[in-house]
């Protein structure tokens, strides 16, 4: 079964925390993939996905990232953030090959 080390999931819990924090009942689920999850390689980019509750726009996206990315320069680690709105995720878009390929090797957080 897929899963985080425990540094992994220190740090993506307190990147959720600070999400939550910021942007309340907008952020819906976080979920970890790739080889972080899958071989829990320490040495790669760290990929995550934000679900949201509504579709967000670029400007949005982009200040999430940052703030990811910048709690990534403190910690010596490369996030690879993607976004989808929870409607796109559980519903149009649920049968691209990214999405259920997260579903059935990622972690939800």
């Amino acid at each position: 079964m897929p899963h985080l080390t425990k540094t992994d999931q220190v740090h993506i819990h307190k990147i959720k925390d600070q999400l939550v924090a910021k942007y309340g009942e907008l952020i819906n689920r976080i979920y970890c993939f790739g080889s972080r999850v899958e071989s829990q390689k320490q040495d790669t980019d760290f990929d995550v996905l934000i679900i949201t509750d509504e579709k967000i726009d670029w400007r949005l996206e982009d200040e999430i990232s940052l703030m990811i990315n910048y709690y990534g320069l403190k910690n010596d680690i490369f996030f690879d953030v993607i976004f989808y709105s929870a409607d796109e995720f559980d519903g149009k878009n649920s049968f691209i090959p990214l999405i259920e390929n997260i579903r059935s090797k990622g972690v939800i957080i």
